[in-house]
């Protein structure tokens, strides 16, 4: 999807989708990759014996890079839920139809 995404756009997959996602939906702290200074904002992750392990960054951005925060993910997943007083979901950004399709089995 990631290269998809770029072909069609013409765009890379973290400008894409800050513009047409992030940015319309209010996800401020939000991207793809590891930001510029994520060893003083990120959690250090540990193992099962307590050992530090290493803050690992991926080249498939789409499947594996997103970086944000509870509140910005609350928010994307809000997205795709019916607003407060029955507005319509997608926030502007999805269409009603497109997230029945996302929802039907």
């Amino acid at each position: 999807m990631q290269l998809l995404i770029e072909s069609v756009s013409g765009q890379s997959f973290q400008n894409y989708m800050k513009t047409e996602v992030f940015q319309p939906l209010g996800m401020k702290d939000t991207w793809f990759g590891l930001p510029p200074d994520f060893a003083q904002i990120m959690a250090l992750p540990y193992g099962p014996f307590v050992e530090p392990l290493p803050r690992l960054r991926y080249n498939e951005l789409a499947a594996a890079g997103l970086t944000t925060t509870l509140r910005d993910l609350a928010t994307l997943a809000a997205a795709g839920l019916k607003g407060p007083h029955g507005a319509p979901p997608g926030r502007g950004v999805l269409k009603p139809q497109t997230i029945e399709l996302m929802q039907t089995p």
